[in-house]
C-alpha cells in the first residue's frame, strides 16, 4: 500500500509545479446555488448514479462470482475480474471518439448516452444469464464488454455536461455530479449481496444492474435538448 501511494505524491508535486491557477475573478465564485437549483442538473446527477451502479456491482463482486461459477483458483478469478479495468482503455477511446463524431454530425451526445445505456443493459443481462448457466469464458468477456460501456459513458457524459453547463458553475456541478453519483458505491455492493443471499445466485444482481441501465436510458430523454444551464431553470409544462 505504501509503494502504491508514491505515484499519488508525485502527481501532487506535478500539479503544484505544472498546472497554473486560473484567475477568473468574482464572477467565477458562484457556489452551489445554481448547481442545486436547476432540475435539469439533477437529471444528470441521477444519470451518473445509474451509470455507476453496475460498475460497483462488477468491481465489488466479480472475483466471488467467478469462484462460484466454477473457477478453482482465486488468482484466476482475479484475472477474469481485472477485465473490468482493462476495458477502460478501449471504452474511453472508442466512445470518447464516437461522442465527438455524434456531436459534429449534429446527432448530439445525448443520443450516444442513450445507446450506451441500452448496450450496457444488454451486456449485463447476458452476463447474468452466463453466471446463471456457469459459462466462465462468456462471463469474463461480458465483464469486459460491460466495462467498456461504463467507462465509455464517463467520457460521453462528462463531455455532455461540459457542453451544456456554464463555465461559471463547472466546479460545483462536477463536484455534485461525482458526490451524488458515488452514492451508488454505498448501495450497489450490499444490495447485490442481499440479492445473492435471497436468490442463491449473483445472476439477479446483474439483472438488477441491467434494469437500472435501462432506467438510465429513459432518464436521459428527460434532458431538455439544447439546454443552457447558465440561464434560470424552466420547469416543464
Amino acid at each position: 500500500m505504501a509503494i502504491l501511494a508514491l505515484p499519488g505524491f508525485l502527481v501532487v508535486i506535478m500539479i503544484v509545479r505544472v498546472i497554473r491557477e486560473v484567475k477568473g475573478g468574482s464572477q467565477m465564485r458562484v457556489g452551489y446555488g445554481k448547481a442545486v437549483s436547476d432540475w435539469r442538473l439533477w437529471i444528470l446527477y441521477i444519470i451518473h448514479a445509474l451509470m455507476l451502479y453496475p460498475y460497483w456491482v462488477l468491481g465489488s463482486w466479480t472475483p466471488k462470482v467467478f469462484l462460484e461459477i466454477g473457477v478453482k483458483e482465486l488468482g484466476t478469478a482475479s484475472v477474469y475480474s481485472s477485465f473490468l479495468g482493462f476495458s477502460a482503455i478501449p471504452g474511453l477511446l472508442l466512445l470518447g471518439s464516437l461522442s465527438d463524431v455524434f456531436e459534429s454530425k449534429g446527432w448530439g451526445r445525448k443520443l450516444l448516452i442513450s445507446l450506451s445505456f441500452i448496450s450496457l443493459a444488454l451486456s449485463l443481462m447476458l452476463l447474468g444469464y452466463a453466471v446463471e448457466e456457469g459459462y466462465i469464458l462468456a462471463a469474463s468477456a461480458l465483464v469486459f464488454m460491460s466495462g467498456m460501456f461504463i467507462w465509455g459513458l464517463f467520457a460521453t457524459l462528462y463531455s455532455y455536461v461540459a457542453d451544456i453547463v456554464s463555465v461559471e458553475i463547472y466546479g460545483s456541478v462536477f463536484g455534485l455530479l461525482n458526490a451524488i453519483g458515488f452514492i451508488s458505491s454505498l448501495v450497489a455492493p450490499p444490495v447485490t449481496g442481499f440479492v445473492r443471499d435471497v436468490t442463491g445466485s449473483f445472476a439477479w444482481g446483474f439483472y438488477v444492474g441491467g434494469i437500472l441501465a435501462l432506467l438510465g436510458c429513459l432518464v436521459t430523454f428527460g434532458i431538455k435538448k439544447g439546454a443552457n444551464l447558465l440561464t434560470p431553470p424552466t420547469l416543464p409544462s
